[in-house]
Order: structure tokens, then sequence, then C-alpha cells
């Protein structure tokens, strides 16, 4: 496990340690470092209004090639991916910043980008366990995630 304020460690390590903990993986080169996983946020968010909440992350893959990497994770739930994804660029700056900032400064930055919708909002308060590492079961969100897109 990565420890906290560890600077020898990437972003995209804390990031994809907190998305396996959820149970879902992730592609490396979408979300390889801070400013790459924002942009693809948003490049997700912006599929998923015009597709609809709905969608499934091979449907977001094929309507925007920038996304084709997430065909892999298939009929996963792209809202419920964006939710978690979200979270844990939050989790993966707190603990790359570590020092300093946290993960209050990084929602205060994507509500300031335009990322933090009322939805996208509901979902992280309905879900904490995104970025909660002391919430046991955290797999489970993995699961709901595959449920939520069948």
């Amino acid at each position: 496990m990565v420890t906290t304020c560890d600077k020898e460690q990437s972003f995209f390590l804390y990031f994809k340690e907190n998305m396996n903990s959820l149970g879902l993986g992730v592609p490396e080169t979408l979300f390889n470092t801070q400013k790459t996983a924002i942009a693809n946020v948003s490049a997700i968010a912006t599929a998923i209004r015009i597709i609809g909440p709905k969608a499934t992350l091979a449907e977001i893959a094929g309507a925007t090639v920038a996304l084709e990497k997430l065909a892999v994770l298939g009929a996963l739930s792209a809202s419920f991916y964006l939710g978690a994804v979200v979270g844990s660029i939050a989790v993966a700056t707190g603990r790359y910043l570590g020092c300093g900032s946290s993960i209050a400064d990084y929602f205060a930055m994507a509500e300031k980008d335009g990322l933090l919708t009322p939805e996208l909002r509901h979902h992280l308060n309905q879900y904490q366990i995104i970025f909660n590492s002391q919430i046991a079961n955290r797999m489970s969100y993995g699961e709901m995630t595959r449920k939520a897109a069948a």
C-alpha cells in the first residue's frame, strides 16, 4: 500500500490503488497524470450528457475516439465509473500532494472548472465509499457499477 506524502510514488499509482480497491479497472494512458485524468473526466461527462445517464463505458468509448481504451471495461455504467474516477482523482491528488492539500481542495477546483455537476455531487455524497478508504467492503462499488449498467 502506498503511504501518504510518499513523493516517490506517482499520481497514477495512488489513482489506480483507489480504483482497484473499488473493484474497477483503469486504463493507464487515460489517467496517468492528474491533468490527463481531469481532461478525460470532462470528456466522459460530456459523452454521458450527450448519450444519457444510462450509457455504458462501451457506448461512451464508441462515441468518443479519445476514450476508446474504456471499451475494455465494456458494460460498466459510465455514470458510476465517472463517480469513481472523480473520487479517485480526489484521493490521488490529496495523497500525492499530501502534506498541505486535501480532497476538499480538489472538489473546490472541480467545482470551479464546472466538473462537479449537481448529479455528480449527489452521486459522490451517496457513495462516499469512492473516496473513503476506511469504509469496509469497497470492492462492492465495482459490483454496483456492473449492475447499474445491466
